[in-house]
């Protein structure tokens, strides 16, 4: 896509879009998912030893020394064997990494029924503060999905803290919160609480200007960007900048917007290999879509949006959802 002609999508982004697709459509069973990671953890962890053991394998079946082979053989067996088995019997830790991911996944998808039993596997083990925290939010954040007019539960209050950045890390929390109850004023006002906390924080104040932009006032999101030090913000953010900037030249420049839009998508696909960027990207299509159906390029927004339906038709606003 060059400046001059960005309407129609280029070789990378349907490459892209055909990945992803290929990527939410496919579910590996937690357990398996869980060994076939451990198996590849134990392999690159001794892949010096096994190496060896490989070389002197061959050299073996080479010179025709068949005592070498059956040594390196055992050697492999118990560099990997062993280690894999009492991996099979301790079970928890793997299971519990991959049953988080696979949370990750399930929430993404809209399988809320899936999300919440998968909170409950994950809960399983020694607890940790910072992923019971995220847990707890999570659990809030599928039961207001569910039904919307529940309150935010007071029993999150204890993960408020006493320091700002503690603060202000759980009224963006609750911003998410209001967001699954679609509740979007009070959604920006949990994200000008943050921002008025740490007004010195870029990720903040980025974090606001994404749903004014969307949500809210595209001018203050424009105040917001302008006041902000892009060079503050960390490589993971970049995204959400040029979603911002698209957001706020759709208003005045439908060429500069689509370069923009195009440019987050293509950056949240760098890191579509995590379900935990799959909300954010599949949005930053919906609104890449809608930008090229105002450009007249019909087509090409229903392949934008068909590569991200099964996340945006939960997560996505009526203009995208058109």
């Amino acid at each position: 896509m060059t400046p001059d002609a960005p309407l129609r999508l280029s070789d990378t982004q349907l490459r892209e879009m055909t990945d992803f697709e290929a990527r939410w459509s496919h579910e590996e069973p937690p357990e398996r998912a869980a060994w076939r990671l451990a198996l590849l953890d134990l392999v690159l962890r001794r892949k010096w030893f096994l190496l060896i053991d490989a070389m002197l394998l061959v050299w073996s079946l080479w010179r025709g020394v068949w005592w070498v082979g059956a040594l390196a053989l055992l050697c492999i067996a118990v560099e990997i064997g062993v280690p894999f088995w009492a991996a099979r019997r301790a079970g928890g830790p793997i299971l519990r990494s991959t049953a988080y991911v696979n949370l990750l996944r399930a929430q993404a998808l809209g399988q809320w029924d899936q999300a919440q039993r998968l909170i409950a596997v994950v809960r399983e083990g020694q607890p940790m503060h910072n992923l019971e925290y995220d847990l707890d939010v999570r659990a809030a954040w599928i039961a207001l999905r569910i039904d919307p007019q529940l309150p935010i539960p007071d029993s999150l209050l204890r993960w408020r803290g006493d320091s700002p950045e503690e603060h202000a890390t759980y009224e963006a929390r609750v911003a998410g919160l209001h967001f699954a109850a679609q509740r979007f004023p009070a959604m920006i006002a949990a994200l000008r609480r943050a921002h008025e906390i740490l007004p010195d924080d870029a990720a903040k104040a980025l974090d606001l200007a994404v749903v004014e932009a969307r949500y809210g006032n595209i001018d203050e999101a424009a105040r917001l960007i302008a006041a902000l030090d892009a060079s503050a913000i960390p490589a993971h953010g970049q995204p959400f900048l040029d979603l911002v900037r698209g957001l706020i030249a759709a208003k005045s420049d439908a060429s500069k917007a689509l370069l923009h839009l195009a440019a987050a998508v293509h950056s949240f696909y760098a890191h579509a290999h995590q379900p935990a960027v799959w909300a954010a990207l599949a949005m930053a299509s919906g609104d890449y879509a809608v930008a090229l159906r105002l450009a007249g390029q019909a087509a090409e927004a229903r392949r934008v949006s068909n590569s991200v339906w099964p996340i945006l038709r939960h997560y996505g606003h009526p203009q995208q959802l058109k």
